[in-house]
């Protein structure tokens, strides 16, 4: 999913990052650290619908918002897939939850009440890339946007002529 999920952010200068499992304290204090420091950053979050994918977004959003605050950091996380909506509108398949490894539901499973679970590679991928970049252009004033980008093409040619110019 990566390659797919870079190829739309890297024209708006967006990074992606994938992760997995729980990272660990210090990658969140460091993340807190660093991100919104000299603008607010969102970080807009993938990952599957189920008791862990869920867990893991509380956890990193909670985590993390909580360095950046204390560091005076503007960052907020926000879900962007898969998220219930999303289910329900694609009619993405599901999975029962899986048991814990006593072959009981698991304390996330309870405080969430998953019934259903999906993968976010469930997602088409072009409706995963329409969906981010969507979720990015909503954030853009792409007026503006298009403005810088087309400045930068002119500044590109100027100094190509220039050092076509050095160069003769």
């Amino acid at each position: 999913m990566v390659p797919l999920l870079e190829r739309v952010a890297e024209p708006y200068g967006i990074s992606v990052v994938s992760g997995g499992g729980c990272d660990s304290l210090t990658v969140k204090h460091r993340a807190g650290l660093l991100l919104g420091r000299r603008h607010p950053v969102e970080v807009l979050h993938i990952g599957h619908w189920d008791d862990s994918g869920e867990c893991m977004y509380d956890a990193l959003s909670e985590d993390i918002e909580a360095f950046a605050d204390h560091y005076h950091r503007d960052l907020t996380f926000s879900r962007l897939a898969v998220t219930p909506e999303q289910v329900a509108q694609y009619n993405l398949p599901t999975a029962p939850p899986k048991k814990g490894k006593n072959g009981k539901e698991n304390t996330r499973q309870l405080r969430k009440k998953m019934t259903a679970t999906v993968q976010a590679e469930a997602l088409d991928p072009a409706t995963l890339a329409q969906t981010l970049e969507a979720a990015i252009q909503s954030r853009f004033d792409m007026d503006v946007f298009e403005q810088v980008i087309a400045q930068e093409a002119k500044e590109r040619e100027e100094l190509k002529a220039q050092l076509t110019e050095m160069t003769a």
